[in-house]
């Protein structure tokens, strides 16, 4: 699984990127947070409303902030460096992430 992440979390740093030069860090950030909404919906269709039932939903909501800050500013730092250290990084992430 942590290899799949990997492999995965290097081609979404890939393409977002390359999409860097003509389209913004907001609307990249808002098309990334958008694809994650639908997978959750689709995962959880028959679950889906009962999550505003949830007694922890602040602490889901800022767990969702503080994911899209996070991105925002992987996305923004994504523009600025160049795309072997940005892979460099990603492929890294997961070390970080076991330790």
């Amino acid at each position: 699984m942590i290899v799949f992440s990997t492999i995965f979390a290097a081609t979404t740093n890939s393409v977002t990127h390359s999409l860097t030069a003509g389209i913004s860090f907001r609307q990249i950030l808002f098309l990334k947070c958008l694809g994650g909404l639908l997978v959750l919906v689709v995962w959880q269709r028959s679950n889906f409303f009962n999550i505003w039932r949830s007694k922890l939903l602040p602490y889901h909501a800022l767990k969702g902030f503080m994911g899209a800050l996070g991105n925002w500013a992987w996305i923004s730092a994504l523009q600025h460096v160049p795309l072997a250290k940005a892979t460099s990084l990603s492929l890294l992430s997961s070390l970080f992430t076991s330790l």
